[in-house]
């Protein structure tokens, strides 16, 4: 790493932010918050996403459906720019292996416990905002019928959340009138985490607190 001393900041120089985020399990049809709306003007850096999905729940079901949505200065309702897949934001696409690019890559892909680490930073690709900012993603995901209806009928789960407003629960009898070879999706619930970086112009980023330790690590192991 190289540095300066003495040099005088100028005013339009950006002060470096990080903010850590885990929510285990998230809430159904309520959006993970990679960056919480931060105020200013600054740069949507990237961050860096870990994933223990619900295999209780879901067995060995795809869990990145969800688009990651970046709402810039006046956007609120609708995302300025919007994903189309998790594996998609972090350049590539079927599933999730292991790899490592500068900008984009997948430390952790352990199919078998069902277990991600991986990242995007906005290198060349540079997300500025003039007055605020929100990331966030989706908690969407799905599954091949015949696997999900042998799972529910295995484990007793009586339905999943369809996809949509939040009224409509597919059911296993539901789910045995489907094409049995089809994919279909539902909103899950699943343990995420994050680390969003960011330059603002304040050293003050007024995002919330750091979670306790214990709820940081909670349900976390060592092996």
């Amino acid at each position: 790493m190289n540095y300066t001393v003495g040099d005088e900041p100028s005013a339009d120089n950006g002060y470096f932010h990080a903010y850590f985020h885990r929510q285990a399990p998230t809430t159904y049809r309520q959006d993970f918050e990679i960056l919480p709306k931060v105020l200013g003007r600054g740069r949507f850096l990237g961050c860096t996403l870990g994933v223990v999905a619900n295999t209780e729940t879901y067995g060995q079901a795809w869990w990145g459906e969800g688009e990651v949505k970046i709402y810039l200065d006046d956007d609120d309702s609708l995302p300025t720019l919007c994903g189309t897949g998790t594996e998609d934001y972090i350049a590539t696409g079927w599933g999730q292996g292991q790899f490592a690019h500068l900008w984009h890559g997948c430390p952790i892909a352990d199919h078998e416990r069902m277990q991600y680490s991986f990242y995007r930073l906005h290198g060349p690709d540079p997300v500025y905002f003039g007055a605020s900012a929100r990331v966030t993603i989706q908690q969407m995901g799905g599954w091949q019928v015949k696997l999900s209806l042998k799972h529910m009928q295995d484990h007793n789960i009586p339905a999943y959340l369809a996809c949509g407003d939040g009224s409509v629960w597919i059911t296993q009898e539901r789910v045995a009138q489907m094409d049995q070879e089809s994919f279909f999706l539902f909103e899950r619930q699943d343990d995420w985490c994050s680390t969003a970086y960011l330059y603002l112009d304040s050293p003050i980023s007024m995002l919330p607190s750091i979670q306790p330790y214990a709820e940081r690590a909670a349900n976390l192991t060592g092996d």
